[in-house]
């Protein structure tokens, strides 16, 4: 609940996150696992590195989005 009493709520297609209803049913109830580790790059040019335009990274933009987050997994295979 927020400080109005309201639960959090996914609305539309995209989900955005708000406050709602002072209610609780079946679109405020939400599932919580844990995930892997999640970090964004920041270049040296003060920029968020993101595959916005394809597969290669690039530096250009300054808003965090989900192009610019990246999860972090362990490979057991790998041996430097």
């Amino acid at each position: 609940k927020d400080c109005d009493q309201s639960y959090l709520t996914a609305i539309g297609p995209l989900g955005i996150l708000t406050t709602r209803n002072k209610i609780a049913g079946k679109d405020e109830q939400f599932l919580l696992e844990e995930s892997k580790l999640q970090i964004c790059l920041v270049a040296s040019n003060g920029k968020l590195v993101s595959i916005k335009q394809g597969i290669d990274l690039s530096a250009n933009q300054y808003e965090r989005d989900h192009s610019s987050i990246f999860q972090l997994e362990y490979d057991d295979d790998f041996h430097a």
